[in-house]
Order: structure tokens, then sequence, then C-alpha cells
């Protein structure tokens, strides 16, 4: 056989198996891409069970003017957030996109919501509860849901939500301890519960968005109080802390939540 009839054999081989393998590599990212019906419920549960923290934790600032009540309903928001970029990626409906705060698709979530807030009216101690008993609910089910998949994307996001539902509780457990009262874990294991009370804040005492560093802030103290660095190894926020300054590490979300251990904005 000449050397230029080889050639083209070779060539054609080679562009045969190329397809073939670029065909199965193909299906195989459309398979990885798919989610089944459990997890698509799963996501629309989760951004529901977020939008529940946000309204009892808005109901909650409302009946006592309590900071920490109003900072994580942010904190919640953002949770959302992430929660429903996975549902646009994916196609899915958000049960949240129109519902009106404290209005659920979902009858447990809507009866959940219901004796939450009649609860957190009896007082500020029953309201501190209550937001403990959101987080504590909330853990157990993303731990859950985070163990009956294997898509990286779902599992990022329950691994961020769990670390700013971690933090949340911390903040309950500590001002409910300042009050002289002991939240008592239902969902999660007692043993759990004191892992992460005996944990440090992720993202340094702020939230850290997942995608890393597009979301990065250079901040240089820009900000009206000019903090720079904040202490005890926070970032400070850029419009309002001063920005990152010198001791600035980046992937933070733009505002503090406020509920940090070592956070001086955090309630007393």
């Amino acid at each position: 056989m000449k050397k230029a009839t080889v050639t083209r054999t070779i060539l054609s081989l080679a562009l045969a198996l190329g397809m073939i393998f670029g065909a199965i590599s193909l299906t195989q990212a459309a398979q990885t891409a798919a989610l089944t019906s459990e997890e698509e419920a799963a996501l629309a549960y989760i951004v529901e069970e977020e939008k529940l923290a946000r309204d009892v934790y808005a109901k909650m600032y409302d009946l006592w003017k309590l900071n920490s009540f109003r900072n994580i309903a942010a904190a919640e928001e953002r949770h959302m957030d992430h929660v429903r970029e996975l549902l646009k990626a994916y196609g899915i409906a958000d049960p949240t996109a129109t519902a009106k705060p404290g209005v659920f698709a979902d009858a447990s979530l809507q009866g959940l919501y219901n004796t939450l807030v009649k609860k957190g009216a009896e007082s500020i101690e029953a309201a501190l509860a209550v937001g403990a008993a959101v987080e504590d609910a909330d853990i157990a089910d993303l731990e859950s849901l985070k163990a009956k998949t294997s898509n990286p994307e779902m599992i990022a996001v329950y691994d961020v939500l769990i670390g700013g539902s971690e933090n949340h509780m911390r903040a309950f457990s500590r001002q409910l301890k300042a009050r002289v009262q002991e939240y008592k874990p239902e969902n999660i294991s007692e043993s759990r519960y004191a892992e992460i009370l005996a944990g440090a804040n992720s993202g340094n005492g702020c939230e850290a968005y997942p995608g890393g560093a597009r979301n990065r802030q250079a901040g240089r103290g820009n900000g009206p109080q000019g903090r720079g660095a904040g202490r005890n190894g926070l970032t400070g926020e850029g419009q309002r802390f001063g920005g990152a300054g010198q001791g600035g590490r980046g992937n933070m979300l733009r505002k503090c939540d406020g509920t940090c251990e070592s956070c001086p904005f955090a309630d007393k």
C-alpha cells in the first residue's frame, strides 16, 4: 500500500474513532446534566424552605426589631438566589417566583410557617428559639438531600446553604444563651448540634458565595467608615465597612450577615 493511502486510512480511522468517542462524551455530558425527578423536586422544596426562613425572620424582625433577624433574612434571600440559579439552569419552575411573603405551594411548609410565626410572637426568647428551629430543620433537610445526589452543582449549593445555616444556628444559640435560654435540637442529633456550636463560621465570619473569584471584592477602604481589614480576620464590606483593605481575602459576600461570633456589628 502506498504511503499516501496509508496516511488517508489512518486519518479516516482516527476521524471515525473521534466521532464515536465524541458522541459518547456528548451523551455522557447530557446524562450528567440531566436531573432526576427527585432532584428536581428537592430543588423546588429547598427554595421554598429558604423562603420560609426568610419570611419567618422578616416577621420576627417586624415584631421584635432585633437586627439579627433582619440580617439573617437578607442572607436567606441570597440562599434563595443560589437555588434559583440552579432552577433556571435546569428549566425547573420556581415556586417562589411570584409567591407573596408567608405563602407557600408546599402544604407542609405553609403549616410550619403558620406555627412558627405564632410561636415566635410569644416573646423574644421564643422568636430566637424559632430561628434555631428553622435552621435545625434546614440543616437536616439539606444534609439528607445532599446524600441523595451526585450532581456536583447541587452538592456545591447545598454545602453553601449548610454552612450558612450553621452560622445562623450559632448566632441564635448565642443570643439564647445570653438570655439564659438553651435550644434543644429536634431534627439534627445532639452530637451534630454540639459540632455546629463548636465550629467556626464559614467565610471567616461572613458567608461565601459559591463560584468564588468572580464575586471577589477588592475593596480598598472606599466605604464611609474606612475600617479596612476587619477584626479577627473579617474582610469587612466595601460599601459599609470600608472594604477589604490589606487583609482582604476575596470570595466573600458584599455584606457580612451580622451574625458572626466575632462580628462587631452583631447583636449582643
